[in-house]
């Protein structure tokens, strides 16, 4: 399992994910907030090798927005 930290903006979403833990390795992509912006993390976690049953995403509560609430239920 592998920890996903999303910081949502109104423009942007900055995505980091850790591969080793706390060893301090680490990926990370920008991708723009917008109605692409699930089938795009989607791509992006797949480059990584690895999909949405892999990950346990973490974001902020404040600008939780509908789009992410569809990315929780593809999951």
């Amino acid at each position: 399992m592998f920890p996903v930290g999303i910081d949502v903006s109104k423009n942007t979403l900055d995505l980091c994910m850790l591969y080793d833990g706390i060893k301090g390795r680490i990926k990370t992509r920008n991708i723009q907030n917008n109605r692409h912006s699930v089938e795009n993390i989607l791509r992006w976690l797949r480059l990584q090798h690895c999909g949405p049953e892999d990950v346990h995403v973490v974001m902020e509560a404040t600008g939780f927005s509908g789009v992410f609430r569809l990315f929780l239920l593809v999951k």
